[in-house]
């Protein structure tokens, strides 16, 4: 067995964002977090069936804010998409909308890149000499 010490992991679940600064309630402004209408990371994980709902939130490593969640909206089941976990997005409030309901809600661009692959201290873009790779059995 080996002797190094045990290591205890650490959940991080991270605060939910809102997108106003004027939080609905108190529970919201002790449960979220506003850093601006936007918000840049990397795309971390997607969590389904949260709370009495089944919601989905997405999740976004920040610089500045650390992990933050987003709640999934329809508008938003469709910007995230296509965009693959672990690469750096860019999530803009564009505009805010009314539905026909008289609800407000917000309207989003969203960017992203894929993450360069590394191998071995080398980017997926880099030239590697295969011939010069020492393959061992």
């Amino acid at each position: 067995m080996s002797e190094e010490k045990w290591v205890k992991v650490e959940s991080e679940n991270g605060k939910a964002l809102r997108w106003k600064e004027e939080a609905s309630s108190k529970k919201q402004e002790e449960n979220s977090i506003f850093i601006g209408e936007t918000v840049e990371g990397v795309y971390t994980e997607k969590r389904t069936g949260l709370g009495e709902n089944e919601s989905t939130m997405h999740m976004v490593r920040t610089e500045a804010h650390g992990l933050v969640g987003i709640w999934e909206t329809a508008v938003l089941t469709d910007r995230f998409e296509p965009v693959p976990v672990g690469s750096e997005i860019k999530l803009k409030v564009l505009s805010w909308r009314t539905s026909k309901k008289g609800k407000e809600y917000p309207d989003f661009e969203m960017q992203y890149r894929k993450p360069a692959m590394e191998v071995a201290g080398k980017k997926a873009t880099d030239e590697i000499d295969v011939d010069a790779l020492d393959f061992k059995a």
